[in-house]
């Protein structure tokens, strides 16, 4: 949890300003810094023994993905513009399926042996440490994790780049009337990103994603150390972290599928629900094998829901051009809500316990009920000046057209009436 707030602030810094260079080099550039800082601070970490040094590499090394954390999403927009809510489950399924297969191999690296951890008390619970014989393994981890992600984060950078002008016209010009419906934002959108940052909007989604995902950093962290509690080993644990995987991957999915249908409100009040009573009653069923694994995925199924339709959501309050360098803003809630969760990890948790504490996250997640009932899905934005002269002028020009060719048929008509 040392690196939770590290990383949390360099996501606040890097996720705002990868989206906004994005479209001043494209996605090849931004991914190509995000995959080779990834590379060397991961690769690094398996040669360095210094505590501050690792924690600095540590945050460096999954820190500067960040960067491109939203590149392939905003570029998927660009192939499919109907299909948003689709493209984002889609797209951000990576997040699900990474886990999926990663946390299998790291076990077999670290802990093939499948040796149980040491209970330290700390308070009202018990923190979890391994021997020598399993961290011992964690630097040939890194070195393996380096080179498959290296080679993975190659063919990414080689293959994504935007649409070719001929496909966008092309698009353009074969668009129904009811996609672009769907497609564009019924305001006209927001002018520039400050105004957008200024915005009532802004603000509401920001403190709801903030308080919508504290459950799944509980779960997706914690899990482990709340199993320990109920004396699982680590290989079931392992296993129950590949099922929170997989219904992650599925909820992506199907919330992404359901927004392009379904009201974003109606939806959001589903998802909130299902994360509120998940985190209140996870304890309840935690001490049976069976139920634990279920109700750890259903909440990351519900909870993955916000990852989804945040950032179409973003482009149909914003508009298409700054929505997407808005949502990257709105999205440094997570950073806001794992600070937050590091505070209360470190010093509340050990006074109330993770009973207390899974009830406290269920509660501040409620707020978003509260949030929800405030937010504008269609601000009017002001007319950008520029544009709204160049608007004037096309139509006075239209005008000034339409009338000479009023005069033109007027004076046809006079001299066949002559006739």
């Amino acid at each position: 949890t040392s690196f939770m707030p590290i990383r949390a602030i360099i996501l606040l810094v890097l996720l705002p300003l990868g989206s906004i260079l994005e479209k001043k080099y494209g996605p090849k550039v931004i991914c190509a810094i995000g995959a080779g800082g990834m590379f060397i601070g991961v690769f690094s970490l398996s040669f360095i023994k210094n505590p501050y040094l690792f924690i600095a590499f540590f945050s460096f090394g999954f820190g500067i993905p960040t960067l491109a954390f939203y590149v392939p999403l905003m570029c998927s927009w660009k192939y499919s513009p109907d299909k948003k809510g689709l493209l984002s489950g889609i797209s951000l399924c990576g997040f699900s399926l990474g886990p999926l297969f990663f946390s299998y191999i790291a076990h077999k690296i670290v802990n093939p042996d499948d040796i149980a951890p040491r209970e330290v008390p700390n308070g009202k619970i018990s923190d979890h440490y391994f021997d020598e014989h399993v961290y011992s393994n964690v630097p040939k981890l890194f070195r393996i994790l380096s080179f498959i992600w290296g080679i993975i984060l190659l063919y990414v950078v080689l293959v994504i780049e935007d649409p070719p002008k001929e496909y966008t016209d092309k698009l353009n010009e074969t668009k129904s009337p009811s996609i672009q419906q769907v497609a564009q934002p019924a305001a006209p959108g927001c002018p520039d990103i400050i105004t957008g940052l200024k915005h009532f909007s802004f603000w509401i989604l920001l403190i709801m994603l903030t308080v919508s995902t504290w459950s799944d950093f509980i779960f997706g962290l914690a899990y482990k150390e709340i199993g320990f509690n109920y004396h699982y080993g680590d290989e079931y644990l392992t296993r129950v972290g590949v099922y929170y995987s997989l219904s992650n991957c599925a909820g992506r999915l199907t919330w992404g599928i359901l927004y392009q249908s379904m009201n974003f409100k109606h939806l959001y009040v589903i998802v909130l629900s299902g994360q509120v009573f998940f985190a209140i009653t996870l304890l309840m069923v935690a001490s049976s094998p069976y139920f634990y694994p279920i109700w750890i995925m259903a909440d990351t199924f519900c909870t993955c829901g916000n990852f989804v339709t945040f950032p179409p959501l973003c482009l149909k309050i914003f508009g298409n051009e700054k929505g997407g360098n808005i949502c990257s803003f709105v999205c440094t809630g997570f950073s806001f809500g794992a600070i937050a969760l590091y505070a209360m990890n470190l010093y509340v948790l050990p006074s109330i316990g993770y009973k207390s504490l899974l009830e406290l996250v269920g509660m501040i997640g409620a707020l978003g009920f509260i949030l929800l009932y405030f937010l504008d899905l269609n601000p009017i934005w002001p007319k950008p000046e520029a544009n709204s002269k160049n608007v004037e002028l096309k139509e006075s020009i239209e005008d000034r057209g339409r009338g000479e060719k009023e005069i033109k048929l007027l004076k046809e008509q006079s001299i066949l009436n002559k006739y």
